[in-house]
């Protein structure tokens, strides 16, 4: 009995430092503990008459911090209904509204197609602040920027449990365009007409209107305006 009680304690901190060894070398899924990064609260998307979100649709995608750090493959959607990114967790399905301010850019991947959102953050004319996400269009030292925003257009009836409720009927608003300019300053344009972009550069007037009938440049659509912030970056008009 002696001789099994010295096996015994002589064995034991055998066992403790094995013991250790197993935890100091467990296996951490560093996955999860970056996920707790993406801070943010817990949401339910109410009920709307037309969709809230970005192409109706989530997507698979990627999430860049505004720390550098990103997270992958995750399922997201933009709510352009309330300029949300939304995170939908697959392990139990719950939505997380991201928080904004630790957001710097998100990347829808849609196919072959990589769309990209960032969150602007400067002035505009009247510095006046702008705080929202607009999908990136040109990146360079002019870039352009668009919002993809759903707006309210009327209140629909409906009736539920034998009372009336009201709920938001919604669809997508005109796009609005961002050119930012160095030092973060941005110019905005709603309505894609050459007049409308010789008023938003007035000191750069005549350059802008030689390049394009140079290039035999309209400015009818959102593809126009994309070419002609690029060719303005090409001939450095703006500095």
């Amino acid at each position: 009995m002696k001789r099994f009680i010295f096996i015994l304690l002589f064995q034991w901190p055998v066992f403790l430092l094995s013991g250790q060894d197993d935890i100091c070398n467990c296996t951490v899924d560093q996955r999860s503990l970056f996920e707790a990064a993406l801070t943010g609260q817990t949401c339910q998307i109410e009920k709307t008459v037309g969709s809230q979100l970005f192409r109706d649709s989530w997507f698979n995608g990627d999430i860049i911090l505004i720390s550098g750090d990103t997270v992958r493959d995750e399922q997201i959607g933009y709510n352009g209904y309330h300029d949300e990114l939304i995170w939908r967790m697959l392990s139990n399905m719950s939505l997380i509204r991201v928080d904004r301010e630790q957001v710097g850019r998100f990347i829808l991947h849609n196919n072959q197609q990589s769309i990209i959102f960032k969150h602007l953050q400067g002035t505009i004319s009247g510095h006046r602040k702008i705080d929202f996400f607009a999908q990136i269009l040109v990146e360079d030292t002019i870039s352009l920027f668009v919002t993809r925003i759903i707006q309210l257009v009327d209140k629909v009836e409906e009736k539920s449990g034998g009372n009336i409720i009201y709920i938001d009927r919604i669809e997508p608003a005109p796009p609005v365009y961002y050119i930012c300019l160095p030092h973060n300053k941005f110019l905005v344009m709603r309505y894609l007409r050459k007049k409308k972009l010789y008023d938003t550069f007035p000191d750069n007037k005549e350059a802008i209107r030689t390049i394009l009938i140079q290039h035999h440049q309209t400015l009818r659509k959102e593809n126009d305006l994309l070419q002609i912030v690029q060719l303005l970056n090409k001939y450095e008009v703006i500095k």
